[in-house]
């Protein structure tokens, strides 16, 4: 299986605020991009990366993937608590694994996914 990722931060945005994930070994690619404009965008997408990242390899169904997108926004909104600076951060995630042959998808914003 090949894997690869690419990513932008377009014409409007000084920085890019994205983060990625891609295993070929656990046969997942996840890709999100902080809120441009909001505090902490960056941080929130490399939250939500790094939670993909720890539990991609055990998901195996949509309500895994569920789980992990909500404990990545769980996480995002403690970060947000504990640091006035962060107060408002948040990201889009679009990731997806291979199992069993399906592909499972989750997707969170405006970000989009292609087959």
């Amino acid at each position: 299986m090949r894997i690869g990722f690419a990513t932008d931060k377009g014409r409007s945005r000084a920085s890019n605020q994205d983060s990625v994930l891609a295993s070929a070994e656990y046969r997942c690619i996840a890709v999100a991009d902080g809120l441009g404009g909001h505090n902490g965008g960056t941080e929130a997408s490399n939250i939500a990366v790094g939670i993909f990242a720890m539990r991609c390899k055990d998901a195996v169904t949509l309500d895994d993937f569920k789980g992990i997108l909500e404990a990545a926004n769980t996480a995002i909104r403690a970060q947000a608590a504990e640091d006035p600076d962060l107060l408002g951060m948040g990201t889009t995630m679009t990731a997806c694994a291979v199992r069993y042959g399906n592909a499972l998808l989750a997707h969170v914003g405006d970000s989009r996914a292609y087959l």
